[in-house]
């Protein structure tokens, strides 16, 4: 009986959480972060300090969400920091698919340290997000 071989895109989909991890940090002090939760429970400012952070004076290139299993429930979601709520995501109805981040904080470097923040009134699903920074 042999056994099946170790499958590595499961096992890092699994391991990827709301608090955040770097899953990329290129040439030019780029660094990708990867947050995947169920809206349910998403990162919420203030109520986890374990939360991967962007740190002040980082260029927020560009934040892309693809919804991994259908949203439900309520009407929609933002998605920002302490400091812009909707920043990243503003007021997105998406229920299904690929959302690109256009909020007022994408193109723009933060003025201090940031945690991704989730808010909205949908009842279930999961979101991946994907920020990507440059350290300045």
């Amino acid at each position: 009986m042999s056994a099946q071989p170790l499958n590595l895109y499961d096992v890092n989909e699994y391991t990827a959480s709301k608090k955040g991890q770097v899953v990329g940090n290129y040439a030019g002090d780029s660094v990708e972060l990867e947050y995947t939760f169920d809206v349910t429970d998403g990162p919420v400012v203030g109520t986890a300090n374990d939360i991967q952070v962007i740190p002040a004076g980082s260029l927020i290139e560009s934040v892309e969400l693809f919804i991994k299993s259908t949203l439900s429930g309520g009407t929609n979601f933002t998605l920002g920091t302490a400091a812009d709520a909707d920043g990243f995501v503003a007021a997105s109805t998406a229920t299904t698919g690929y959302v690109s981040g256009g909020g007022a904080l994408v193109g723009t470097a933060l003025a201090a340290d940031a945690q991704v923040a989730y808010a909205g009134s949908r009842t279930a699903g999961v979101i991946k997000v994907i920020v990507k920074y440059k350290k300045v």
